[in-house]
């Protein structure tokens, strides 16, 4: 779990297919496109929990400690305006 906001997203979506094929299972009645769908959900729901937010994607926190860093890059303070 990288990021709290993209695996609570995660675990909800995983929480949400599960249900529904719970649901379907207990009724004794398997509709192939609702399997299929909830599948891509709970493989969606997944991703979510291995996925990064902008700000430490963007590098602005860093990955081991949490720490925010400060942009290095050569046009980090270059600001230019144009016409």
């Amino acid at each position: 779990m990288t990021n709290w906001k993209t695996s609570a997203a995660g675990i909800a979506a995983i929480l949400g297919a599960t249900a529904s094929l719970i649901s379907m299972f207990s009724k004794g009645s398997i509709d192939g496109n609702v399997l299929m769908a909830d599948l891509g959900v709970i493989s969606a729901g997944v991703t979510g929990l291995f996925a990064k937010d902008n700000n430490v994607t963007g590098g602005t926190v860093d990955n081991i400690t949490g720490t925010v860093v400060p942009d290095t890059s050569p046009t980090a303070n270059n600001i230019t305006m144009r016409k």
